[in-house]
């Protein structure tokens, strides 16, 4: 399992506002291009949108379901880029002096990759870190705030 944690000088519910909108999805996790097809529900559990997801000209389309939520501390889903990966992936916010530490950890659960977790491990955690700095990159741009402010 991949775990980074990341402070972000945002309240817990202005990052939790950017996950709960699956069109942001592609703006901060590394390697995604597009979210379509939105389950109005989202993000309750059990709700899914379909995405694309790859390097390059080669790209997958699957799914991403959530799998358990507590707004706006956690989110639990499966990101799915079959028949590469399937992966567990959950983030917690939590508040920060002036700010939230957020957690992400990956787990990949199934799919080709899975044989080869462990060694894929560091790239999934250098991955999942320029993910949160864009997460927190993001969430600098909705409030307005200059980026290297942000950082």
């Amino acid at each position: 399992m991949s775990a980074n944690i990341r402070f972000m000088p945002f309240p817990p519910e202005a990052i939790f506002e950017i996950l709960a909108d699956a069109d942001r999805y592609a703006g901060w996790v590394v390697g995604a291009r597009a979210s379509t097809e939105t389950d109005p529900r989202w993000p309750e559990p059990g709700s899914s949108f379909h995405h694309q997801q790859g390097v390059g000209p080669v790209h997958l389309t699957d799914t991403t379901t959530v799998t358990a939520v507590e707004p706006p501390s956690r989110i639990e889903m499966e990101a799915r880029v079959r028949p590469v990966v399937v992966a567990q992936v959950a983030l917690t916010i939590a508040p920060a002096a002036g700010g939230s530490l957020v957690r992400m950890e990956e787990t990949i659960a199934g799919g080709m990759a899975k044989p080869f977790a462990a060694l894929l491990d560091p790239l999934v955690h250098h991955r999942n870190a320029r993910g949160l700095r864009r997460l927190e990159m993001l969430a600098a741009e909705i409030a307005g705030t200059p980026v290297g402010s942000a950082t």
